[in-house]
């Protein structure tokens, strides 16, 4: 493949402003440097190989998604419906450093790179080091000045004659003609919240999600995504433009500015920055076991599957978005099942291994006994675990309910785990007075435990032990109106 000179551009340019001016001035600074992605489409299809790759139909005969190409994005596009054989222009972006991370400077000289793969080529092909080729190369501290409109500009301007112009090769004296657009661009789900100018910080912003207008509230409660208002392109662009006029608006929507990419006439960004799969799915460890067999229960899997040998839950992400247009209605139904059940009982939770109730004071046994029936020879018991959009670990209280015009709360003595089900053994706490100065109800120990599983809990609450005169206390974090609470309970 013939060698592309790089283009070093300052994006120091007269009259252009900043998305985020908080640096100095970029003396001395190395310019970005950009790869035109023209010359190297020509050099790539100026190869026997390659244009054989892109003129063969991959699309699917059989109706099984297999690539990009066989997706809706795909057949909803009028550039792919038109010229099937268009050019998939597929971004990857993320950033380096070539110096020693360690030094205190060494933020200064990360540089972002862009770099793309060519969609036609096979899967197979796609991942060889050769077939990925190099677009950018930007110092951090100019990215961080100029924003990524600037940077991506040269880029943007050289796929709007893509899309409209197209570009003409000629191998083995036949001529060809293609036109292309950008695919779609993948990156982690923070590199793709930078790029896509949603909003960065998943702690303080409203709406976190780049595929669906979720809250953090409603993140916490629902882990189906027909619960969930999809983002849309028309919807992106009004609150896009509502944030331009009113900066406050910026972490109400998640969006900061617009994205650059959408300058393009057959691409958005709202179909564009899909989930990353190494990030999303790949961090489970019981993965292998979840895809060799759609058909079998989730609950059926072995518990030891979810246990690793430190005897900690593996690491999952708190949302798992598998499009339902990969599955059939079979495996639909089988994730959703797994979606709801990791999301809503694994999650952060750490286990500590089997343990024996018959081993357990013979209240708690009896306790145990009436409730499941039985008592039985070994549960997985945990030290935290994360359900009702709270974490509950043993020595925290919870409140268990309402009685004689007081709170009952239950000090959280161990949590295990029995038929897919989380349930929290708690030692009951009365509450001898509320201290108006210290905000607190000041409680006594007594000798009545409570076996209860978090979804039957008065409220979600979870609390603090602290001493007020030596005596235990809790202050709740707020108010919780019992009457309408029980009225919604019964």
């Amino acid at each position: 493949m013939a060698y592309i000179e790089p283009i070093s551009i300052s994006l120091n340019v007269s009259g252009d402003a900043p998305d985020d001016d908080d640096s100095d001035g970029d003396d001395g600074m190395l310019p970005m440097q950009y790869i035109p992605i023209l010359k190297t489409l020509k050099a790539l299809l100026s190869q026997e190989d390659v244009i054989a790759q892109v003129l063969e139909d991959r699309r699917s005969k059989d109706g099984v998604i297999r690539d990009f190409c066989d997706g809706d994005v795909f057949g909803e596009s009028p550039l792919f419906q038109q010229h099937p054989n268009a050019l998939q222009v597929m971004l990857y972006n993320d950033e380096f450093s070539c110096t020693n991370p360690l030094r205190n400077r060494s933020k200064n000289h990360k540089i972002y790179a862009v770099y793309f793969v060519l969609g036609n080529l096979s899967p197979m092909y796609r991942s060889a080091l050769n077939s990925i080729q190099l677009v950018s190369l930007c110092p951090q501290p100019l990215l961080k000045k100029y924003g990524f409109a600037k940077m991506l500009q040269p880029l943007i301007n050289d796929l709007k004659l893509l899309e409209t112009e197209g570009i003409q090769v000629c191998v083995d004296g036949s001529n060809y003609h293609f036109y292309g657009t950008v695919s779609f661009v993948a990156a982690d789900n923070l590199a793709a919240h930078g790029l896509g100018r949603f909003f960065e910080n998943f702690s303080s912003a409203l709406r976190l999600c780049r595929f669906c207008n979720a809250t953090k509230e409603s993140m916490a409660l629902s882990f189906d995504e027909n619960r969930f208002i999809l983002r849309t392109s028309s919807s992106y662009d009004a609150q896009v433009k509502l944030v331009c006029q009113n900066k406050v608006l910026v972490s109400t929507y998640g969006v900061k500015h617009p994205f650059p990419l959408n300058q393009l006439a057959f691409f958005h960004v709202c179909n564009g920055l899909p989930a990353d799969i190494a990030h999303d799915l790949f961090k489970l460890a019981y993965l292998k076991e979840l895809t060799e067999d759609l058909h079998t229960s989730f609950c059926s899997l072995s518990l030891g599957t979810m246990l690793n040998p430190r005897g900690t839950s593996p690491s999952i992400d708190k949302k798992i978005w598998t499009p339902s247009s990969l599955l059939d209605d079979e495996q639909q139904a089988l994730h959703l099942e797994c979606h709801n059940y990791l999301n809503a009982n694994i999650i952060d939770s750490t286990f500590v291994g089997d343990i024996s109730l018959h081993k357990r004071p013979e209240q708690v046994q009896d306790l145990i006994s009436s409730h499941l029936g039985i008592v039985p020879e070994n549960v997985v018991k945990a030290e935290k675990i994360v359900q009702c959009g709270s974490t509950f670990a043993v020595g925290t209280v919870a409140i268990l309910g309402f009685e004689d015009d007081d709170y009952r709360f239950g000090e959280i003595a161990f949590i295990f785990l029995l038929q897919s089900l989380y349930f929290l053994c708690c030692k009951k706490l009365d509450t001898l007075e509320y201290n108006v100065h210290f905000q607190a109800h000041i409680l006594k120990d007594t000798d009545t435990w409570v076996l209860i599983q978090p979804s039957q809990l008065l409220d979600h609450q979870v609390l603090g032990l602290y001493s007020v005169n030596n005596e235990k206390a809790v202050v709740m974090k707020y108010h919780v109106n019992p009457t309408s609470l029980l009225a919604r309970l019964s």
